[in-house]
């Protein structure tokens, strides 16, 4: 998610300096590419951040939602997504 950020800033930066560049000379059309760039950058890096967020609350499941099981062997409490017991190994 940090990665998303960061395209986020590098974008608005290359963006706004692009902007201010070609504000106060006379550019030539070339400049706007880095424009185009920047823009790009910072959208995508809002659109997989916002993305990140999204699917990460909706797949995310609680401790609440899950069922718990006991190990047979030691008695220890696992979700019944558990192949086998943390404590003991026993299989579950």
């Amino acid at each position: 998610m940090l990665r998303y950020i960061a395209y986020i800033i590098l974008g608005a930066g290359i963006t706004a300096y692009t902007y201010y560049i070609t504000s106060a000379v006379d550019t030539p059309p070339a400049i706007y590419l880095f424009f185009v760039v920047g823009f790009t950058l910072t959208v995508y890096g809002a659109y997989r951040f916002m993305r990140s967020l999204i699917f990460s609350q909706s797949h995310n499941t609680s401790s609440a939602d899950q069922e718990v099981i006991r190990c047979p062997r030691c008695g220890v409490k696992h979700y019944t997504s558990s192949n086998y017991c943390h404590k003991c190994g026993a299989e579950l």
